[in-house]
């Protein structure tokens, strides 16, 4: 619908905002019906994050200490506990009340005023997209001390004037806060100083509205499927799902379960969560940062968010065997739904890359609402500066925030696109790296130099050099089973590995990147023996022809969620591994200080390297590399049970003993201490800390493998020179 512009009207002319003040400014929807023109006012107004306030609540390990035999307890994602009842009988089952009837509520119960419900100003900000420009309408914005002057000209997108169309009512102002019309676009110093202020905006609003867009396409009854499934499942902090109290369906929230939906249903729920919001990059961090008032709108019909994130993390969690093109769909909105404040910052950047937005720079300054509050003070959004500048001052303040080169395992030479040194993250492209940690060089922290303007000088051990590498393996899973087969090598079954055990473990083990749970404890994944038996059945070239039932099986499946798109690689002393494409023979296989994967490294003529991309390969995991082989009975488990984030430790086969010191390191020096601290977002994934027991310096890296103690037990390191 387009609206019509009166000709003796004027465009709409910003005046400043105050920075020392604090100001922004907030938009007033004015009454209407349907059909009348939009019209609004706009204000500046002083915004002041409240003060966050202690909670006066037991913490959650306290809590759990006042339960009887039985009980366990657990924070839900909107900060309510949880009591579950797991003794057996029909007393089992989840409930929000403490079991002891005469136990204190404030000592658990979330106070009714802790989302600041006096807060001033009061609004509600939009998550929305913005859509095309082409078409735009007029929205009429009016003087409120002088209502008799004639008001200007603003326009806006028509998605945004459908939304405002949606939002506004009959006989009530409405106050928002909307990107679009509450920072001057055409000011770029403007956009800089406000992107900064998104976090306090989306935070102190009184409630996010996520608008999806108009009611189609069965919207109406995906919604309400979405709304009863989110009543049926809790979805907890420590990444725990369960049933939730008074729901049911007690067994929906089971990723086993299969939900009585026909295809109408299925189609509903795929068109409504395929539409363009869920595909922006700014949406992430504005509906991470809403509250639990926040509500999700489709043309007329409104859902809270609390209950449609449940539902997305719920229906993600299925198998979708027969609707493969659902089963990857629903995988991506639960990266957007499930709750990821406590995971590291580097997980949550790779869950954006992919994410559309206009201005590249936005890869950095969209998801700074998520970045740890350090990193973030780092990075000072200035949108006159070049993309390439941009990520390199963005990769440059991540390395010196976390003294790890992580980021670099998402580096791939191959599908770079915006100039610059080969080691600077191209986040304008879905860097399709090895998020993967697979400890290559234990807690060790990054030994870095920068050299401007390109060169960044890092330290680290070359292992070998790349022998050969495959066509990748295709992105459609029945096309890929295809290469399973052709990257076996023809001596499969009968030769050994060069670090040892037989080369048919190595190779069951390369294909699913190490994830077996003999190591990763407490997982769904595969013994090494239950995949044996599968790949020797179905997939082995001596088996004869790919069984036709190959895809239903869920340890085939495991395996070609890993090596879609991946390539094989053979390296000249007789290692293993996956790569992607961008690697060619000759490629060194690298291991840098402080980075968790193997890095392959390209030789240029003036001695300088280049960063082709991380890989993993078989037999150099663990820092086996720096350290040697684990010393028998000895080995590495990693354990998610009551975090989201990993824990690296040692465990004796034959004793039992469980601990996080690595039996191949000698006591710590005596200048140095290990103490305990929790993890915080300023953390990289696997650390341990340490005190200096001399100067107080704490670190968050293994002293006993710096770089002149690893020189001390005959490591040849050396530093190369990143281009």
């Amino acid at each position: 619908m387009s609206t019509y512009k009166h000709p003796r009207l004027t465009p709409y002319k910003y005046s400043a905002l105050t920075p020392s003040t604090k100001e922004i400014r907030i938009l007033t929807l004015l009454p209407g019906y349907t059909d009348a023109p939009i019209r609004v006012t706009l204000a500046h107004t002083p915004l002041v994050p409240p003060e966050k306030r202690r909670s006066k609540r037991m913490s959650l390990a306290d809590l759990e200490r006042t339960l009887p035999s039985g009980w366990t307890v657990e924070e839900n994602v909107e900060g309510h506990m949880c009591f579950v009842n797991e003794t057996p009988g029909d007393s089992r089952g989840t409930f929000w009340r403490h079991p002891d009837p005469y136990f204190d509520r404030r000592l658990y119960e979330l106070p009714l005023d802790h989302e600041n419900p006096g807060f001033e100003p009061r609004y509600e900000a939009l998550s929305y997209t913005w859509g095309s420009a082409e078409n735009p309408e007029a929205i009429y914005v009016v003087e409120p001390s002088y209502p008799s002057k004639a008001p200007q000209l603003l326009e806006v997108g028509q998605n945004l004037a459908s939304a405002l169309r949606h939002l506004r009512d009959h006989d009530a102002a409405r106050v928002m806060w909307i990107d679009a019309v509450c920072i001057n676009q055409a000011d770029i110093d403007e956009r800089s100083s406000q992107v900064i202020r998104m976090t306090d905006i989306f935070k102190s609003a009184y409630r996010v509205i996520v608008w999806l867009g108009e009611e189609a396409d069965e919207s109406k009854l995906a919604l309400s499927t979405m709304a009863y499934l989110g009543r049926q499942t809790e979805l907890c902090k420590s990444g725990k799902r369960m049933y939730s109290p008074g729901a049911t369906e007690t067994d929906w929230y089971r990723a086993a379960f299969d939900l009585p939906y026909d295809d109408r249903v299925w189609r509903a729920l795929f068109q409504l969560t395929n539409r363009p919001w869920f595909e922006r990059l700014w949406i992430w961090q504005e509906i991470q940062l809403a509250n639990s008032r926040s509500i999700v709108k489709c043309g007329h019909d409104t859902i809270p968010w609390s209950l449609f994130r449940r539902a997305a993390v719920c229906l993600a969690t299925k198998q979708h065997p027969s609707r493969p093109n659902l089963g990857g769909h629903l995988s991506k909105l639960n990266s957007l739904c499930y709750y990821r404040r406590r995971y590291p910052f580097k997980t949550q950047l790779s869950s954006v890359w992919e994410r559309k937005c206009a201005n590249q720079r936005d890869k950095v300054y969209g998801v700074l609402g998520l970045a740890p509050p350090k990193l973030a003070n780092r990075i000072i959004p200035q949108y006159s500066l070049p993309v390439d500048r941009v990520f390199k001052e963005a990769t440059l303040a991540y390395l010196h925030q976390f003294q790890r080169l992580d980021m670099i395992q998402y580096c791939n030479l191959g599908t770079r696109q915006v100039e610059g040194p080969s080691w600077v993250l191209d986040m304008s492209v879905n860097q399709e790296g090895i998020d993967r940690s697979f400890y290559t060089t234990g807690l060790s922290r990054a030994q870095t130099v920068y050299h401007q303007p390109d060169i960044l000088e890092v330290t680290g051990l070359l292992c070998t050099k790349v022998r050969s590498v495959s066509q990748p393996a295709s992105l459609y899973r029945d096309k890929a089973l295809d290469s399973i087969r052709s990257w076996q090598p023809p001596d499969l079954e009968t030769a050994s590995y060069i670090t040892g055990g037989s080369l048919l473990d190595a190779y069951l083990s390369t294909v699913c990147f190490g994830d077996l749970k003999e190591k990763f404890v407490g997982t769904l994944s595969p013994t090494l023996e239950e995949w044996k038996e599968v790949f020797l059945s179905k997939l082995s070239a001596s088996a004869g022809p790919i069984q036709p039932d190959a895809l239903l099986n869920p340890w085939v499946i495991h395996a070609l969620n890993y090596i879609t798109g991946m390539s094989f690689m053979t390296t000249e002393d007789g290692h293993i591994g996956l790569c992607r494409f961008s690697a060619k023979p000759g490629d060194w296989v690298c291991l840098l200080l402080g980075c968790d994967a193997a890095i392959l490294l390209r030789q240029n003529a003036t001695e300088n390297f280049q960063v082709v991309g991380a890989c993993g390969i078989h037999g150099l995991s663990d820092s086996a590399s720096l350290l040697g082989p684990l010393p028998k009975p000895w080995k590495v488990e990693i354990v998610s049970y009551s975090s989201i984030l990993p824990n690296y430790q040692f465990v004796n086969a034959v004793t039992g003993e469980v601990t996080l010191e690595d039996p191949r390191l000698e006591p710590l020096p005596e200048e140095w201490e290990r103490f305990e601290s929790p993890w915080t977002p300023d953390d990289p994934e696997f650390f341990q800390r340490f005190r200096n027991r001399t100067n107080g310096e704490e670190i968050n890296s293994d002293p006993r493998i710096f770089p002149e103690a690893l020189k001390a037990r005959g490591v040849p390191l050396r530093t190369f020179q990143l281009v």
